[in-house]
């Protein structure tokens, strides 16, 4: 019996500079998967990154104009997989990955002219645009201008990763003073997350149930909302977490608010499904979709909000939680390999 020839794949790995972002997790998360499970066996990886095969340059222009091109050629590859940038030239054929389409939401600050023109040129050369969720398919094929069929839905995984003692340790301190019910958002502060609407939301849960609120994650730029976060009485602010930290505080809430207006998977959101507890959002086609609706939805306004992290934390027990466990427990990332290896497969002729 013939065996296919391996693929020769050039990963771009840059974002494991970011470890604690989506992008960091995302990158990380599918590489492990590619070079350890069965996909391991047929293609031959050359990751491109911080302590991988070759490094990338920091420089965004440095890549495009030269390191994917350069790379390719060395290692004969067959082809590249790049995050979010593709190369001005490219020996071999491309496939380029695009989280969602918030580059291109004029009005906001995530909108960004140079980068959608950009990326649009790019995204029509590519052999395939790889996305997160059918909702972010949908935005990228209207804001690039793409053919539908050039985009492809490989979900993200979702991996528990088991808190040393250590890490629990310092969860456990930092939540010493903290009341009962805990509520929890864990992400940036970008405007798009829209923590400030869930203090307002959280002060009025308070007036009735007491409780903490624990507010962790990188900053993101938005001064406003850390300034909030950190002056709101009831709130503990926690800085960017290891994921060992962050699956400890998952294990210790009685609830979880993400208020994002807009995303392309939203991970905090299956991350908490998957630890069971329950989690209260704002409507996004995108955490709809992931979360198969097993979510408790509020509208956009602090009392709905508030009345939601109320039915949130009554349902800590509850059938919607053990239904959230088991969708989110179908997010693997042996299955986006999987799923990417075919797509490789399918741009090589392989």
């Amino acid at each position: 019996m013939m065996t296919r020839p391996e693929v020769r794949v050039g990963f771009d790995a840059h974002h494991l500079a970011q470890p604690h972002t989506g992008n960091g997790v995302h990158t990380a998360g599918l590489l492990h998967a590619l070079r350890s499970g069965a996909a391991a066996a047929r293609i031959r990886l050359r990751a491109y990154g911080p302590s991988q095969d070759r490094e990338l340059s920091g420089s965004r222009a440095r890549r495009v104009l030269y390191d994917y091109a350069h790379h390719a050629r060395v290692d004969r590859l067959d082809l590249l997989h790049t995050q979010y940038t593709a190369p001005a030239w490219s020996p071999v054929p491309f496939c380029m990955t695009i989280h969602d389409a918030a580059f291109a939401r004029p009005g906001t600050p995530d909108f960004s002219r140079a980068r959608l023109i950009a990326w649009r040129w790019q995204a029509r050369r590519a052999a395939a645009v790889i996305t997160v969720s059918n909702a972010a398919r949908d935005d990228l094929v209207g804001a690039l201008r793409l053919d539908e069929t050039t985009v492809r839905v490989i979900p993200n995984g979702v991996t528990r990763v088991e808190p040393t003692p250590v890490e629990s340790d310092r969860i456990a301190h930092a939540l010493r003073t903290a009341q009962r019910p805990l509520i929890a958002y864990i992400g940036r502060l970008a405007a798009r997350k829209r923590v400030p609407l869930l203090l307002s939301a959280f002060e009025l849960f308070r007036q009735g149930s007491g409780g903490t609120l624990v507010v962790a994650g990188a900053t993101g730029g938005e001064a406003r909302a850390e300034l909030l976060a950190r002056q709101a009485e009831g709130v503990i602010r926690l800085e960017s977490l290891t994921e060992g930290e962050k699956w400890a505080l998952l294990d210790g809430v009685d609830a979880f608010a993400f208020l994002s207006e807009y995303e392309g998977f939203a991970l905090p959101v299956v991350e908490a499904m998957l630890a069971s507890v329950p989690v209260v959002v704002t409507p996004d086609p995108a955490v709809l979709e992931v979360s198969h609706g097993k979510v408790i939805v509020a509208e956009d306004s602090p009392a709905s909000v508030a009345e939601a992290l109320s039915r949130a934390v009554d349902a800590r027990d509850g059938v919607l939680v053990r239904q959230a466990v088991e969708v989110a427990a179908t997010y693997t990332w042996d299955k986006a390999a999987r799923a990417t290896l075919a797509l490789y497969r399918e741009i090589a002729g392989r």
